[in-house]
């Protein structure tokens, strides 16, 4: 359940669960980023190579779709962008849908059994869902943003992973070879995921090269 004052202006709920919204919501970012780029500087694999470039075409789409639709975020928004749909709810949407499904389909011989997919998969959801309704409660976003945001990301991965499920992954590991993808490549990788997915680094980069933003 949500609350809103007279004026439509969501409110925070009070005691433990107001703070746990916020302590969530605000470490989503980092804990998701820091969770990809360990993934992918340790596997290396056509798997997790598959899941960021997937990733980072999906939030290009989505940046694209929000200039299309230009819809402005709820009045009093601290950013000055569109709204519609919620990047942050298709990215996150997107990594955890493409991460569920390569659970069940590929779930290694070391996987601890206190920790089977169907569970997890709750713990994910609920993650999520208490991620968003920090956006919303921060009028970052509306309900309907986060909604379509969590949509597309949610199709994307679906359409993505069966593509790379079919035909990509195995063309892509005989390609690596047993070594994966070489480290320096990985870690190119990850700094250009973060500079594409992460206004305030992006604009640092820009103001440090002397571009304007």
């Amino acid at each position: 359940m949500v609350s809103s004052t007279a004026e439509n202006q969501p409110v925070f709920p009070s005691g433990t669960y107001g703070n746990g919204i916020r302590v969530i919501g605000k470490s989503t970012k980092f804990i998701v980023a820091g969770c990809v780029g360990i993934s992918f500087l340790t596997l290396r694999n056509a798997l997790v190579l598959n899941m960021v470039v997937g990733a980072l075409g999906n939030a290009i789409f989505n940046k694209g779709l929000k200039r299309v639709i230009n819809e402005a975020r709820p009045d009093g928004a601290k950013k000055p962008d569109p709204g519609m749909p919620s990047s942050h709810a298709c990215s996150l949407a997107f990594l955890s849908s493409y991460c569920l499904l390569a659970l069940f389909t590929y779930l290694p011989p070391w996987w601890p059994s206190i920790a089977p997919p169907p569970v997890l998969a709750i713990v994910v959801l609920a993650y999520d869902y208490i991620s968003l309704l920090y956006r919303y409660y921060s009028g970052l976003h509306t309900i309907p943003q986060l909604a379509v945001g969590s949509l597309v990301g949610v199709f994307n991965a679906v359409w993505w992973f069966i593509l790379c499920y079919t035909k990509l992954t195995p063309e892509v590991d005989a390609l690596l070879g047993e070594g994966g993808v070489p480290i320096l490549y990985a870690l190119g990788i990850n700094a250009f995921g973060a500079i594409v997915l992460y206004r305030e680094l992006r604009y640092k980069l820009m103001a440090l090269l002397g571009l304007k933003s």
